[in-house]
């Protein structure tokens, strides 16, 4: 994002541009969208090449395609929406009925962290540490969904 944003917002580093992507949301969605225009599970593919768990995506048709190509297990959809507002569609096109889980993080993180270990349990996983923090990370932004390869 930083190649095609730098100029526009004056940003000096990778991580200024993250940290300034929830003021330009539909932007982004734009960016990545025509980056996976041709290839709509080439994100999915070039994340899971390095992580374990994609976070944040937001567009269907990448959705789909990432799950048709089998690079993911499942999906967890993390539910904030008793704090914040549904993303806006020019951002985010994915609905919680497309996830296989639900975690609720409408509460404490205490109970979130509960919440986690619930479905991990019930999943048979062992450590699930960088959920966790990808959890914490997000606790106060809103949905996320996640995909685990």
């Amino acid at each position: 994002m930083l190649p095609a944003l730098r100029d526009k917002y004056n940003y000096k580093t990778v991580q200024e541009c993250f940290d300034d992507r929830s003021n330009h949301r539909a932007e982004w969605y734009d960016l990545i969208s025509a980056y996976c225009d041709k290839d709509h599970a080439r994100i999915g593919r070039e994340i899971f090449s390095f992580s374990n768990i994609y976070c944040g995506v937001r567009n269907k048709r990448e959705f789909h395609a990432i799950r048709n190509a089998g690079l993911c297990d499942f999906v967890i959809w993390v539910d904030r929406s008793d704090h914040l507002p549904a993303e806006d569609k020019s951002s985010n096109t994915l609905e919680p009925w497309m996830a296989d889980y639900i975690i609720d993080n409408n509460d404490t993180l205490e109970q979130l962290h509960i919440n986690v270990d619930q479905l991990y349990n019930y999943l048979n996983f062992g450590d699930y540490s960088d959920l966790l923090e990808e959890l914490e990370l997000s606790a106060g932004v809103g949905s996320a969904t996640k995909m685990t390869h």
